[in-house]
Order: structure tokens, then C-alpha cells, then sequence
């Protein structure tokens, strides 16, 4: 019996201490044996994936590594697996156009599409459908189309000048002009994309959709960050428990989707989608439009 109570305490103190052991042993490996280990940046960051994903969930990110690379140099490791790189030639050999039979770097998918809950879109979508897609939206900006777009946006501006004077009494009151910007891209993509704005302008408030976008800006960075960590699982099912309301958001998308369709019917518009609806099976075209909003807000 004693040996019994020995054994079980024995392992009930090595399973207590296993996380700790565990976590020690990524410390030193990171430090000392990593492939990465000479790039330079601050301790904690080339150890641990933490600190980043704190900064990401503060929105801190960009401006603590533009610090650090002023301290480090060009090439920073900003976790015990990540490098920032800061130059012309970094960004065409990373993120540049692949000749015929060159392989391309591959999307992290805890960045582009961190689960099979989100649909593909053209951010996520492989090499041979991006392509597609680019080669088909490439109408929309062509010099006929932006001409065409002219008055739209024009007019647009033209409400939102008059709608800050009304709003700031000429000038006398302060306003958050983040809001008003918001509100006039969002009209001006919803005419682009859609055949029509969100009166985010008229009303000057955000529409219910396009409220639900902006929040899931802050809770996708909070999400990419948990993956960071290592506990991708974690975020995947905090995804699952939040699919009722992505839900909600895909069946607005597809309304708006199925209305500019129709609208397309009657005449050419030479918007951002008109040569995309024309080519592209409409079930991609659906899955696609969330991303363009979101993509549009993170800018």
C-alpha cells in the first residue's frame, strides 16, 4: 500500500510539473538550438510567442517592431519561428509574382484562413484561383471603369463634405473623423461592389452588417493571436461557437451578392465586380464578398 501511495504521488508530481518542464524546455531550444536563434531582436520575443500576440491583441504591433527594427536592423525575429523583414528586395522575394513552374511562398493559414468554418476567398484562395480571380476583378480598375466610377465616388465626397459641415456646425465641433471615413468607403465599396451604399452617410451611423464587420475586425486580430500561441485548436472552436452569427453575416452577403446580379441583368456597370459576375461561378463569387468588405475595413 505504501508503495502504492509513493507511486501515485510520484506521478501526480510529474504531471504537475510537466507543463512547466515542457515550457522550460521551449525556452532553452528556442535560445540556444532554434534555426533562427542569431537573427536578433528583443529576448522574450525570440523565446516566447507571447509577446506578440500580446501587442497583436493591443494594436501595438506594427509600431512595437517598427521600434525594434530601428534597434536591430532590417531583419528582426519577432517570435521563436517568425522573422519581419524590412526592405525593397525582402518584399518582391516574399511577396513578389512567381514565373511559370516557380513555386510561391505558402499562406499562413492562422493569418488568411484560420478555419474551414470561413470560407475561401481571393486572400486565401491557392495560386491558379487567385489568379483567376485578379485577372477577372482586373476590369473594374481599368481606366474606362475608374472614369466610369468617377461621379459615384465624386458624389459621395461631395455628401460627406456637406454632412461634416452640418454635423460640426462649420467647423466650431469636433468629430471622429475615423467614423466618417469608415462611412463614406463603406458607401462608396457598397455602390461599387453592390449596386448600392449602406446610407451609412444618410444616417451617418454604421448599418447593422456593416457593424458586425467592424467588431470582427478586433475579435479576428484577438483570434489570429490565440493561434499564435500555439492554441490554434482553441481559436478554431471559439470560431465554431461564433458560426451562428458568421451565419447571419453570409446570408446578408448573399442577399447583396444575388442583388447585384440582377442588377447587372439589366445593362453593363462598370463597377468593381461587373467582369467577375460575368465569368465566376456565383457560389465563389458569395463566399468572396465578405472578405472584400472586411479586407475594405482593415485598411
Amino acid at each position: 500500500m505504501g508503495f502504492l501511495s509513493a507511486l501515485v504521488s510520484h506521478v501526480a508530481t510529474v504531471v504537475a510539473f510537466a507543463p512547466l518542464i515542457y515550457l522550460i524546455f521551449c525556452l532553452v531550444y528556442n535560445y540556444f538550438l532554434h534555426p533562427l536563434r542569431d537573427y536578433p531582436g528583443p529576448l522574450f520575443w525570440r523565446i516566447s510567442p507571447f509577446p506578440r500576440a500580446w501587442a497583436q491583441c493591443r494594436g501595438t504591433l506594427v509600431f512595437d517592431v517598427a521600434r525594434f527594427q530601428r534597434r536591430y536592423g532590417p531583419v528582426l525575429r519577432i517570435g521563436p519561428s517568425e522573422l519581419a523583414f524590412v526592405s525593397d528586395e525582402a518584399w518582391k522575394n516574399i511577396y513578389g509574382h512567381r514565373g511559370v513552374g516557380e513555386e510561391e511562398n505558402p499562406k499562413d493559414l492562422r493569418f488568411y484562413r484560420l478555419s474551414n468554418h470561413i470560407p475561401h476567398s481571393i486572400l486565401s484562395a491557392g495560386r491558379a484561383e487567385h489568379g483567376l480571380l485578379r485577372r477577372q476583378l482586373a476590369s473594374g480598375f481599368s481606366e474606362r471603369s475608374l472614369r466610369g466610377q468617377e461621379d459615384i465616388i465624386g458624389g459621395y465626397v461631395d455628401l460627406l463634405v456637406r454632412r461634416l459641415r452640418e454635423n460640426s456646425d462649420n467647423g466650431k465641433t469636433a468629430l471622429n473623423m475615423r467614423e466618417w471615413y469608415n462611412w463614406t468607403t463603406f458607401d462608396i465599396i457598397g455602390n461599387l461592389g453592390f449596386g448600392s451604399d449602406f446610407q451609412c452617410l444618410e444616417k451617418t451611423t454604421y448599418s447593422p452588417w456593416i457593424r458586425v464587420i467592424t467588431d470582427s475586425i478586433k475579435q479576428g486580430a484577438w483570434l489570429q493571436a490565440i493561434a499564435y500561441t500555439g492554441l490554434e485548436g482553441v481559436a478554431r472552436w471559439i470560431i465554431s461557437l461564433a458560426m451562428a452569427s458568421f451565419q447571419g453575416h453570409q446570408t446578408l452577403s448573399r442577399n447583396k451578392v444575388e442583388q447585384r446580379i440582377q442588377l447587372g441583368k439589366q445593362g453593363e456597370r462598370l463597377d468593381f465586380l461587373d467582369g467577375l459576375i460575368k465569368q465566376v461561378r456565383v457560389s465563389f463569387t458569395k463566399a468572396d464578398q465578405s472578405t472584400s468588405m472586411t479586407a475594405d475595413e482593415d485598411r
